[in-house]
């Protein structure tokens, strides 16, 4: 399916013009769990793709910090600044990104376009040195001439998202590791090396070293215990469309119709933590069929809306 757009966030250190992460959304609208894995992928130590062709290579000492720099892995920030897209300003983002990796949260004034020049000035660089070179470009402007039959070239080239991903890759990871101007020639990457060889920088980390445990992706949902006695239906709860339930859960039959939290993990909610009356019951566990593949709150969604569409059908297991 050709596509008109998609979303690249970005995360840059405003001192060094590094990307220190980067994430590819192709909703129409980007959302906040977008913005959160872009955060993540900030502190989780990268790793160079695996390339297809030993004609390709990421450039000499090329990378994110996470990943070429031992003090940037895990590390934590001082101050983030966005701009006022709606994904942003939300108090339980917010809340998020401050509990897990920063200290304040600042988010620039509406119609001040200066304000975001370093993205933009970056923007223009990873544009024009990756996507449009490709005969697929949709250009900058309708008026652009290398917009010239973009989706049919598209639909010639077929490339795919792991295409897309590995150009971004590697054309950020270049990015960091070429000499900048702004830097008196030095590289974004050489610049951050600089500043923390001199303890200019004071180096403080997150406590956590497992990407899936990070609180940005630690959601709450309230539910209550269903079930019945008289038929013999052991307690459960339902979250989005799905049963789960464990030994201890089950064995408590006076627990039905009884408020209860969820905590799950947005991005494997294959089981979810229960809390009743602020203690914990244990992990809950998805129906057999759901627990097979790793799948995030987003996908579980997304199914679920082609299974009302009536495009998969119910009994899919």
């Amino acid at each position: 399916y050709p596509l008109s757009r998609l979303w690249l966030l970005v995360l840059i250190d405003c001192a060094s013009r590094a990307v220190l992460g980067y994430h590819i959304s192709l909703e129409e609208n980007y959302s906040a769990d977008d913005v959160l894995q872009c955060i993540a992928k900030s502190v989780v130590p990268w790793k160079p793709m695996e390339l297809p062709s030993p004609r390709l290579s990421y450039s000499d000492g090329a990378g994110l910090p996470s990943g070429v720099i031992e003090e940037c892995a895990w590390r934590a920030f001082d101050v983030l600044q966005f701009d006022n897209a709606y994904a942003h300003t939300s108090a339980w983002v917010q809340e998020r990104i401050i509990r897990t990796i920063c200290l304040e949260v600042v988010t620039n004034r509406p119609k001040r376009p200066r304000s975001d020049a370093i993205v933009e000035r970056f923007m223009r660089t990873f544009e024009d040195d990756s996507l449009h070179t490709w005969p697929s470009t949709t250009g900058s402007s309708p008026s652009d001439p290398r917009r010239n039959d973009s989706e049919g070239q598209a639909k010639k080239l077929r490339v795919d998202f792991g295409d897309l991903k590995l150009v971004a890759d590697m054309t950020i990871a270049n990015y960091n590791a070429a000499s900048h101007a702004g830097l008196n020639g030095m590289t974004p990457l050489e610049y951050l090396r600089y500043r923390i060889e001199r303890s200019q920088d004071l180096i403080r980390r997150i406590p956590y070293r497992d990407p899936t445990r990070l609180p940005l992706f630690l959601r709450s949902f309230n539910a209550t215990v269903r079930g019945s006695q008289k038929t013999a239906h052991l307690p459960y709860v339902q979250f989005m469309g799905v049963h789960y339930s464990n030994d201890a859960l089950a064995g408590m039959p006076e627990l039905i119709g009884e408020r209860v939290r969820l905590e799950a993990k947005v991005l494997d909610i294959r089981s979810l933590e229960l809390f009743w009356k602020g203690r914990s019951m244990g992990r809950l566990e998805a129906d057999a069929r759901w627990m097979h593949t790793r799948h995030s709150l987003r996908t579980r969604r997304a199914i679920m809306k082609l299974m009302r569409s009536g495009n998969i059908d119910r009994a899919f297991n």
